[in-house]
């Protein structure tokens, strides 16, 4: 499948202008790319940047493949790059890493390389910031330090030299941000007096999800929030959900008001492959053509829930099966792995309680996973990958502390104004309401 980069910002933030090359500024950054090239015979090294950050990297084994029991890894968070293998294996690997380097002015670039007691390990620096990789210089560890299991060797790299022809520059996108919140139509009015998992009572009365003025109802009041659309949850075609979302599409037209799917992919664990193409061929046949439909540049969006229950791979094969019926969309990966940005189009986050510290996750995926993904390719050849930031707001939040409703009314809606203030960062950013997968109609 021919991977697209598009431009996200949003709770979902879409876009109302095209996405591309036009659209997308370039800014400057701190942000310098290099090449590693690791050739080793020992049994394992390591090798680790002390004085900067590797906000994200991807790496190739060129030589070794076929070595047993050899595994690479690459870990932005630790700064590092790893390789093992079978005890006292001297099979040569050889290992070639691209990394967008986080560097500041007067900052020492301090490396050091870590290894078995056999053999050695080199390593090659490239200065990357140009349309070819210009070499720098090569640092050999052979060492075998009494005392040292590790071997270490530390050495400073001229940051002179890593940053020549630097920085370079990222997209910033100039489509302007919407929020969206989940919607959950898959309620029945018996369920609110029976569901023992149903312990609050929606402001409207026990409803069911499939009545029209519920449902106009709950748009009104996400518009009077700031809210620009649902992302609503599907299930496949004739279930209850997707007989009410033709109601909704009905309704949201009639009232400007945006609308997507949330395309389940769990059912009693993963759908299997087959199932999922059946699930998105099915859903094009119905709403392809369907111009109420959110889109982008023509194609429509599509959230997909817990991709992480299936690799990158998988995901490949049956969006490229989609893709070979004629169907192209635009797809957003809840996933918190740069890996899928391989295959989406974008990222977006769901659960974030229990999140210890939800700004710095989302820094990081804003920062490794969206600005400087594409710094790995030529930022003037892609736009930059969606990616939306996600918030939970309702009885966990309350017993936090983090929100004070008022009491009389609106005890979701309101609170959801007063955060607008702080969705405006440049990213989308979604809105779950309550403290589970629980949707905006239990509390409206």
């Amino acid at each position: 499948m021919k991977k697209k980069m598009i431009s996200l910002a949003a709770v979902l933030c879409l876009m109302a202008a095209p996405l591309y090359s036009s659209f997308d500024q370039p800014q400057e950054s701190h942000c310098y790319r290099t090449l590693l090239v690791i050739t080793s015979e020992s049994d394992w090294t390591i090798v680790r940047l002390l004085e900067g950050h590797i906000l994200t990297a991807t790496y190739d084994i060129v030589e070794g493949n076929t070595v047993p029991e050899c595994e690479c890894w690459c870990d932005p968070h630790l700064n590092l790059i790893g390789m093992t293998k079978k005890q006292f294996d001297t099979s040569l690997v050889k290992i070639e890493v691209k990394i967008i380097l986080y560097l500041k002015e007067d900052l020492n670039i301090v490396f050091e390389i870590q290894k078995g007691d056999i053999k050695y390990t080199t390593l090659d620096i490239y200065n990357y910031n140009g349309k070819e990789p210009v070499f720098l210089e090569t640092v050999n560890n052979d060492a075998n330090i009494p005392g040292d299991p590790e071997n270490t060797m530390e050495f400073t790299v001229d940051i002179n030299k890593l940053t020549a022809k630097g920085p370079l520059q990222y997209l910033v996108s100039s489509v302007p941000k919407l929020v969206w919140a989940f919607y959950y139509p898959w309620y029945h009015k018996q369920q609110w007096h029976t569901s023992k998992a149903l312990i609050d009572t929606p402001l409207v009365g026990a409803h069911d999800s499939s009545d029209p003025d519920v449902i106009e109802l709950h748009i009104k009041q996400a518009k009077s929030a700031g809210i620009d659309g649902f992302i609503v949850s599907w299930w496949g075609k004739n279930d209850y959900a997707d007989q009410n979302l033709k109601t909704i599409l009905y309704i949201a037209d009639k009232l400007d008001f945006k609308i997507t799917i949330y395309l389940e992919s769990l059912q009693n664990g993963p759908r299997s492959e087959e199932d999922l193409k059946k699930m998105f061929l099915s859903f094009y046949e119905s709403y392809g053509e369907d111009q109420r439909y959110y889109r982008i540049n023509g194609n429509p969006v599509i959230f997909v829930w817990a991709v992480e229950s299936h690799p990158p791979s998988s995901w490949e094969d049956i969006l490229s099966a989609v893709e070979d019926e004629g169907y192209t969309g635009v797809y957003i990966a809840m996933a918190g792995q740069p890996d899928y940005l391989e295959i989406f189009d974008g990222l977006h986050l769901y659960g974030t309680v229990g999140v210890s510290d939800l700004s710095a996750v989302y820094e990081r995926l804003s920062t490794s996973a969206v600005r400087t993904d594409t710094l790995m390719m030529n930022p003037h050849t892609y736009g930059l990958p969606l990616y939306a930031r996600g918030m939970m707001i309702g009885k966990y939040q309350e017993e936090k502390g983090c929100i004070n409703p008022e009491t009389t009314e609106n005890t979701i809606w309101k609170p959801l104004k007063l955060l607008l203030t702080v969705l405006q960062t440049g990213f989308w950013s979604p809105v779950s309401t309550s403290g589970g997968r629980i949707h905006t109609s239990n509390q409206a």
